[in-house]
């Protein structure tokens, strides 16, 4: 599939997706990211971390470290909203 197939899913999916860099900052998510009361531009640059209920951060950062490492994970968590 070509790159613009997948522009176009993450644009037009209805659920949030965000992207991060390696260092866990903001770097790109799609307009469903709304549902938080965020725009794109507000999360950019910003690390994930500001965002994770406190109760989740452990978790997550293990994940994160994983993926980091180039293991594939999967996880759910719950994000702040504005």
């Amino acid at each position: 599939m070509n790159e613009q197939y997948y522009k176009s899913l993450n644009k037009q999916n209805p659920d949030a997706i965000i992207i991060f860099n390696l260092e866990g900052k903001f770097v790109g998510a799609n307009k469903a990211v709304s549902v938080y009361g965020f725009g794109e531009d507000e999360l950019l640059h910003k690390p994930f971390t500001e965002y994770l209920l406190p109760k989740d951060l452990e978790r997550v950062m293990a994940h994160f470290i994983q993926a980091v490492d180039g293991m594939a994970t999967d996880y759910e968590c719950s994000m702040i909203d504005k």
